[in-house]
């Protein structure tokens, strides 16, 4: 059985189908946030060593 819902978005058995598209920019944001963070975290270390 397969749904078709707005957006493009396919129902399957429960499962909710992204396109490559979605899936690259999730990685492409998670990735970016990885890196914010350390660069945050080792920019605050600096000032904390003696």
């Amino acid at each position: 059985m397969v749904a078709n819902l707005p957006g493009g978005f396919h129902l399957r058995m429960g499962m909710v189908i992204v396109n490559t598209y979605e899936e690259f920019m999730v990685i492409i944001i998670v990735a970016t946030l990885i890196v914010a963070i350390l660069t945050y975290v080792k920019r605050n270390d600096k000032g904390t060593k003696k």
